[in-house]
């Protein structure tokens, strides 16, 4: 009898991580716009007590300036917090079609993830037909995540895109790298 292939179990394992991370992703997605409206209404509150906590320290190093006697005043935190305030409209201002987006490409990643999850589990009992599954999953997250990345990175500012964009690139190279592997390794041991 041949020897089993020995990247078999190590690529399972890994893949059986890669799609519940795929799991937890779609079930992020799906949730972002409640969390996003969230946001979207604690920031009054938030910026709010930023201001008044500005103002405090700002009193404050003013006062030991003038006991110091310096006669220079911090005014550098004035604009700071409505600076602020300007920049994370920007970044909660999401296209309309986002929320949409957000439901879709989360239901998707949910059945990639599941599939993906059972796929590797598959393969990781040596059945043939989990290891033709595995090619299937791979395949279809790594369109997802390019599509997935695609959509986000037009919907987002560019700062929150590149971020975003640096995660389904890790994705991408670890999903490329699994397939390379099971594609191009021994098939010893399938049953």
């Amino acid at each position: 009898m041949a020897e089993k292939a020995k990247w078999v179990p190590i690529v399972a394992v890994l893949g059986i991580i890669m799609g519940a991370f795929g799991v937890f992703g779609g079930i992020q997605y799906i949730s972002m716009p409640q969390i996003m409206k969230f946001q979207k209404e604690f920031m009054p509150e938030w910026m709010g007590n930023m201001n008044k906590r500005l103002e405090e320290k700002q009193a404050g190093m003013n006062e030991r300036l003038k006991k110091a006697g310096v006669t220079y005043t911090v005014k550098s935190m004035e604009n700071f917090s409505e600076n602020y305030k300007k920049m994370m409209d920007k970044f909660m201002n999401f296209p309309a079609w986002y929320n949409t987006f957000c439901y879709i490409a989360g239901a998707i990643g949910l059945v990639i993830g599941a599939f993906y999850l059972y796929a590797s589990i598959m393969m990781l009992q040596w059945k043939a037909a989990g290891l033709k599954m595995f090619y299937a999953a791979v395949i279809a997250a790594l369109i997802f995540v390019i599509a997935r990345g695609i959509g986000t990175a037009m919907a987002m500012p560019a700062m929150l895109a590149i971020s975003s964009l640096a995660g389904s690139f890790f994705s991408l190279i670890i999903n490329i790298i699994l397939l390379s592997v099971a594609a191009g390794g021994s098939k010893e041991g399938f049953k």
